[in-house]
């Protein structure tokens, strides 16, 4: 066998095409001068690629400001943006003078950037008193952003200091004596267009909006002045910061009001067709959002007719909220995919029904406080039928003709409060629960429990605090459980239990000796039990759907069953003598 020998310059010429990958390195603003509202820079190539900006650093302010608290954005650090195209700006009318800028945004934008020159970035997370990492990724990494390895070495730029426009600028070190008069001055020569005036990108820092989005097109006006005279006066910066923060906050807190609302009044789906349980969800976190998976099966009765998963996305950077939830009986797939939204006081979910792979029936609700959840009138005639098919609700039955658009609603949005709080419980440190209020036990007007002999009523606090022994299930699953028991530490819901015994448990299904309502923090007591021990297995069994426990009877680690006999003995071991001994539970 010959061996094959590689020349010296054709190992070169391999390594020189493979060095190539990784673009270079964005260059600095030569002036070396930082900018409070935009990160300045060049692209020394003219290959075609993307721009990334990593937020480092939002908003830590040093020295304080004297008049007022700084916030700084540490819910955004270590995101990703994206320089978008760029697009020419003069200086001034009169001046006429050409420089270019770009908007940060979301996604990816490839080109060939040589031809700009220097490059002025802004956008609402370009704040003061910040630090960022820019970088230029290959054409090839298109698509692949996140696990491309054709990056260059990134160019650290960080901003100035609220309103401090020109030298001397402020060190990181107190006394705070930055911005001061020669920053206003500057300021005025600017709206001046007088000549030596510093560029807009160091001058412009007010913005529209609560985000303070910078108009780049217009001459300097006086409220950019302003700006400077109110960081003079060690006023604080007082925009919102980045895109998505209030928007994802507002949007929780109105679905959050939904599920209150639809929890007491609407009718569990389980006495029309089969009852969705969310299994307890996993929550992956990237840079820039956050996804939750959780199973999803639909009971009828103690059978699973359907099963599938739901998966809800929080994206940071668009501020986006959406649940898409894929269900199969065997015979037949549906994907439902809504995306939430708040304008003014009504929330809107919004999206589309498939079937089979099929077209995309459009369709959605909408919910204010004053009209409850409807139909959006925009849906596709076929939406709402091909919803309550999934739902395992015959198209045209009797329960299909008497079945409200809240009740449908009202279980897609628990499905997407549940798993959002989750999502959010990751934040907060588990500890074991001391202290517990327990369930609350409704005494006041409709579903009264006044005057029904709840065994186990006066113990559940006690009970509650034992959350933390319970075996076999995830530290999310012991918070959601604290939270439910009024233990702190979670954002779901203390428990609601009402009492009905009208009509088989009222709103719940003739068999039943409890059932979950919508949105998990009310349960309906339906079977007056006759010991302590079995009334505590009840509860804790329904208060757990509202955790994602499933109704299996198969003793795996999410069987409501299972929670609820555990609870059961550990109140007989809690409570010697209250319960017999091999007594079954409900």
């Amino acid at each position: 066998m010959r061996s094959m020998l590689i020349r010296p310059s054709l190992v070169f010429l391999i390594s020189a095409v493979f060095a190539r990958a990784a673009p270079p390195t964005p260059l600095a603003d030569p002036s070396g001068i930082d900018k409070s509202r935009f990160i300045s820079f060049s692209i020394p190539t003219s290959e075609v690629v993307a721009i990334r900006v990593k937020l480092v650093s939002l908003h830590h302010v040093n020295p304080p400001y004297s008049a007022g608290p700084f916030v700084p954005f540490t819910t955004f650090e270590g995101q990703d943006r994206w320089v978008g195209p760029p697009t020419q700006y003069v200086e001034s009318v009169s001046s006429g003078t050409l420089f270019y800028a770009s908007k940060l945004q979301c996604a990816p934008h490839y080109q060939d950037w040589s031809t700009v020159g220097l490059l002025h970035v802004t956008g609402s997370e370009i704040v003061p008193s910040s630090s960022y990492e820019v970088e230029n990724l290959a054409a090839n990494c298109a698509g692949n952003e996140g696990g491309c390895s054709a990056v260059s070495v990134p160019l650290q730029i960080a901003t100035t200091r609220w309103g401090d426009v020109v030298s001397a600028f402020q060190l990181p070190t107190p006394p705070a004596t930055q911005p001061d008069f020669t920053d206003i001055g500057a300021m005025v020569n600017k709206f001046k267009s007088a000549p030596g005036a510093p560029i807009k990108a160091r001058a412009m820092l007010a913005g529209y909006g609560l985000r303070g989005l910078i108009n780049i097109t217009p001459d300097l006006g006086f409220g950019h002045i302003s700006a400077c005279v109110d960081a003079f006066k060690g006023l604080p910066y007082w925009y919102a910061g980045p895109a998505g923060n209030e928007t994802i906050a507002n949007v929780l807190q109105m679905l959050g009001a939904m599920n209150d609302d639809l929890a007491g009044g609407t009718t569990p789906l389980e006495t029309f067709g089969a009852e969705p349980k969310i299994g307890v969800p996993t929550v992956a976190t990237t840079a820039n959002d956050i996804v939750a998976v959780g199973t999803i099966d639909f009971f009828q009765g103690y059978d699973v007719v359907a099963s599938g998963t739901s998966t809800v996305t929080v994206d940071f950077c668009t501020g986006e909220v959406s649940l898409e939830t894929v269900v199969s009986d065997g015979a037949t797939t549906w994907t439902l995919v809504q995306s939430v939204s708040l304008n003014a006081d009504i929330l809107s979910l919004w999206g589309f029904v498939q079937v089979n792979g099929g077209a995309m029936l459009p369709g959605g609700w909408d919910y204010s406080t004053a009209t409850g959840a409807v139909l959006n009138p925009g849906s596709d005639p076929a939406f709402a039928g091909e919803v309550e098919s999934m739902f395992q609700i015959a198209p045209g039955s009797t329960a299909a003709a008497t079945l409200s658009a809240g009740a449908v609603a009202g279980a897609v949005s628990s499905i997407l409060q549940m798993i959002i709080n989750y999502i959010k419980d990751q934040s907060i440190p588990y500890t074991p629960p001391v202290s517990c209020l327990g369930p609350k036990i409704l005494n006041g007007s409709g579903q009264s429990c006044a005057g029904v002999n709840i065994l186990c009523a006066n113990r559940l606090a006690e009970m509650c605090t034992s959350i933390n022994d319970l075996p076999n299930v995830s530290i999310a699953f012991k918070k959601c459980m604290k939270g439910r028991c009024g233990c702190g530490g979670s954002n779901h819901k203390r428990l609601e239990v009402a009492c009905d015994f009208v009509g088989d448990c009222g709103v719940c299904p003739s068999y039943a000796d409890g059932c979950n309502l919508p949105g998990g923090s009310r349960m309906s007591y339906c079977e007056d039990m006759r010991y302590g021990c079995t009334c505590a297995n009840l509860i804790f069994h329904e208060m757990s759907h509202g955790c994602g426990t499933n109704d299996r009877k198969d003793g795996s680690a999410y069987d409501a069953y299972r929670i609820g006999t555990w609870f059961q003995e550990e109140y007989r071991d809690r409570f010697p003598g209250a319960c017999p001994v091999g007594i079954a539970g409900p």
